[in-house]
């Protein structure tokens, strides 16, 4: 699918990424099968916050690669996280301990997103 050229989101930058897109098939879980998806969302990510872009701060490619770099690193941290398993995040606030509690939760778990809650991680 070619993404609509406005004002914003020029061909210069889907060069870009399509550049990162194809250096990520077969890295970290991706499969060249998935090139046209990773492009979609990183084009789309850029198309978003292209506004963002300050021309006194650095080049437009620069801004870019930084924006869609973040994201494909984002992109990666979910796939490592779907192999470690179905973890499901619960938010302590949200629900209390007892939610954790089910037939494959441990106090090792409850005391992890604890932690994670208290420190930010």
């Amino acid at each position: 699918m070619q993404p609509q050229w406005d004002d914003g989101y020029q061909p210069a930058d889907a060069e870009i990424v399509k550049r990162l897109a194809k250096r990520m098939s077969g890295r970290s879980g991706f499969l060249p099968a998935d090139v046209p998806d990773i492009e979609q969302e990183l084009g789309s990510h850029v198309a978003i916050n292209i506004c963002k872009y300050d021309h006194s701060r650095g080049t437009r490619s620069q801004f870019v690669t930084t924006v869609a770099k973040n994201r494909l690193l984002n992109l990666i941290e979910m796939q490592k996280a779907k192999k470690r398993g179905n973890c499901r995040n619960v938010l302590i606030s949200d629900a209390g301990e007892q939610a954790l509690m089910d037939d494959s939760r441990s106090q090792d778990r409850i005391d992890m997103v604890s932690v994670r809650r208290t420190t930010g991680r």
